[in-house]
């Protein structure tokens, strides 16, 4: 297991599927029954959309966010083991259809918490906002665009527009965090309980109660219920199980890659700097069983993507100036080889 404490971390991981792993580009520019992620998951592992999507591999070139070593924000892409910078700024949510990056951040040298949207050619030119909105959580289902915004009564509702950001069109009113398209039906989280609809948010369907967080992995639902255990069901909320009892411990964010899902226990209690706190990252199969201790750190959020058989990890944290710094780490699975990716 490696320890890191670089100041504090966010994790992410990536999932993708439909059975099989995606090998060429045929998922970034043709239209899917769910929603998009990254090549090198599954095409039924969905939760890497909740937690950000910032490590992005589109078949030809990879894309991810980290701050050089002057601790400036920049969006990378990688080629042939090329590395360059493509945009000044920082980018959440990466998602590629038909030549362009789209992504959810802001220009500068910090993270700012503006959290607009931009899309740009794959190369870093060209590069609009298409929404001043304060929106996260973006992602593609056929030529929609798919994304939680922040309303003026500072609730979240759950929006979607054409790919330039126009026709906006509010799906989910109500309390909406989390919402991804598998199979052509829409999944949403609401009033802690999860729901299903069609993609433009009619006809929708309570299936699951006392829920605080939920990913869509396998094909089947991952969620945190209200006392915090992790527990799994069908696609439609049925045969319930109980993967990992709470035991007293705040389960903080999760994800899941083929067979395993991982979850973040936080520790609330420790802070280095009155904002990031320490946390441990495990892995557990879906039977409940072997779960293993992956990654330690101190983050002030918690994100999980995995790609391609590697987790990367975003330390956040608050450097010798004073203001926050990024820097992106990839390890094994299970932790080990840990290392830092070029910037």
């Amino acid at each position: 297991m490696k320890k890191i404490l670089i100041f504090f971390t966010l994790i992410l991981i990536t999932g993708c599927g439909q059975g099989e792993e995606a090998t060429n580009v045929d998922n970034i520019i043709e239209d899917l029954t769910s929603s998009q992620v990254s090549i090198g998951v599954n095409l039924d592992d969905l939760g890497n959309i909740i937690n950000g999507q910032y490590y992005f591999d589109s078949g030809d070139s990879i894309y991810y966010s980290s701050f050089d070593e002057d601790g400036s924000a920049h969006i990378y892409m990688s080629n042939n083991n090329q590395t360059s910078i493509i945009f000044n700024g920082f980018g959440w949510s990466f998602s590629m259809k038909d030549g362009y990056i789209y992504f959810s951040g802001n220009e500068g040298s910090t993270i700012d918490g503006t959290y607009n949207l931009f899309k740009m050619k794959a190369d870093g030119s060209s590069y609009e906002k298409i929404n001043d909105g304060f929106c996260f959580n973006m992602n593609f289902y056929n030529d929609w665009l798919y994304y939680v915004k922040r309303n003026s009564s500072l609730t979240y509702s759950l929006y979607r527009s054409d790919l330039d950001g126009n026709n906006e069109e509010q799906v989910i009113s109500t309390g909406s965090y989390m919402g991804i398209v598998y199979d052509d039906v829409l999944y949403y989280l609401g009033d802690n309980s999860i729901y299903k609809a069609n993609p433009d948010g009619t006809n929708a369907e309570l299936i699951l109660t006392s829920v605080t967080q939920f990913i869509i992995g396998e094909g089947t639902i991952i969620y945190i219920d209200g006392s915090n255990n992790i527990k799994i069901s069908d696609i439609n909320g049925e045969n319930i199980k109980t993967i990992r009892y709470s035991g007293g411990d705040t389960i903080a964010r999760i994800n899941s890659y083929k067979s395993n899902v991982f979850y973040v226990i936080a520790d609330s209690s420790t802070s280095s700097d009155g904002y990031s706190h320490a946390y441990t990252l495990y892995s557990i199969d879906f039977n409940g069983k072997n779960q293993k201790e992956i990654y330690e750190g101190i983050s002030y959020g918690y994100y999980i993507n995995i790609v391609n058989d590697k987790v990367y990890a975003l330390d956040y944290s608050q450097g010798t100036s004073g203001s926050f710094e990024a820097i992106t780490s990839v390890m094994n699975l299970d932790g080990t080889e840990l290392e830092l990716l070029p910037r």
